[in-house]
């Protein structure tokens, strides 16, 4: 070895026991020097979170402010049944209306390197899925999700050796953020009456839960859950959220849940029916009314959250 090399070394050495073990690179080379050299750091994001019997979602990242270091490699996992993406717009670029049948959404997109100069997406993560991405250029990145247009998240990084401001414990711990909004929303559904007002003819509309939430939380439940009516009788579903689109859907499904079919205004069970997408901000608006022709026991779901078992039923008598 040439002795300008035992000479850097020993400085090296120097520095690092004078500064506790830290030693901050400077140029990319000693950027990649020492995360080869295993100081880059794994950090964890916990996308969503849900109540137990997932009828509360909570649309947020824990963190939704994370500080990291060049050479820092950042996973987010999705906790929770609602299905959530990560996504970096590039420069410029407005947001999309959420498409999942685009492409550029639903997959992932990018060099998995977080620098702030093109267009970064998890795609769409169910479940248990996990995305990663590694910082190399500092600076602040905010992200979304393009799925809840409340749910932001950035990402600081700081030049490779910078002392941390927090620890993956001190991160994860803001989770626990997610317990009183679950709580508050479990206890809305448990307070909410149906009404029923009897018609000029003697038939009754009922009105019902079709989903509750405000962008930071949506309920993933029809409250009742089971409804008994009489022929000739309308049920509404009224969808208060301002966040979530949901459906109610009677049969299989014909085509995107974005569309309607059958007719709400005589339905007999021998057809499906569906709304298209109903809720507060949504084109079609915050309410779906059938009215029930034959006699039956009807069973119907959300197809945007079964897997939440946003489901139903509806009784009719003669």
């Amino acid at each position: 070895m040439h002795a300008w090399y035992w000479r850097w070394a020993m400085v090296t050495a120097l520095l690092l026991a004078l500064s506790g073990g830290v030693f901050v690179a400077r140029g990319p080379a000693a950027r990649a020097a020492a995360v080869q050299q295993g100081d880059a750091q794994q950090w964890q994001v916990q996308v969503g979170a849900e109540s137990p019997d997932k009828a509360v979602q909570v649309l947020q990242y824990y963190p939704a402010a994370l500080s990291v270091n060049v050479g820092d490699t950042i996973t987010w996992t999705n906790a929770a049944t609602e299905i959530h993406t990560v996504t970096f717009l590039a420069p410029g670029q407005e947001r999309p209306e959420f498409d999942r049948s685009d492409p550029q959404q639903e997959q992932p997109q990018g060099n998995g390197e977080l620098d702030g100069s093109g267009y970064l997406n998890s795609g769409v993560l169910e479940i248990g899925k996990t995305w990663a991405v590694t910082a190399s250029q500092p600076g602040t990145y905010s992200y979304i999700c393009l799925v809840h247009r409340q749910q932001l998240g950035t990402v600081t990084v700081n030049p490779a050796g910078t002392p941390y401001e927090h620890s993956q414990a001190d991160y994860t711990a803001e989770r626990t953020a997610a317990d009183p909004i679950i709580s508050e929303w479990q206890s809305r559904l448990a307070a909410y009456q149906p009404s029923v007002q009897t018609r000029d003819d003697g038939t009754r509309e009922y009105v019902i839960d079709g989903g509750l939430g405000d962008g930071t939380a949506a309920v993933m439940r029809f409250a009742p859950q089971g409804v008994e009516v009489r022929v000739g009788d309308t049920v509404t579903w009224d969808n208060a959220d301002t966040e979530t689109p949901h459906t109610i859907t009677f049969g299989p499904i014909r085509g995107a849940p974005t569309e309607a079919w059958g007719t709400p205004t005589a339905f007999d069970g021998a057809s499906p029916l569906s709304s298209g997408y109903v809720g507060a901000d949504w084109p079609a608006g915050a309410r779906y009314s059938v009215t029930f022709t034959a006699p039956g026991q009807f069973s119907y779901i959300c197809i945007l959250h079964a897997p939440a078992f946003m489901l139903g039923s509806v009784t009719v008598t003669p």
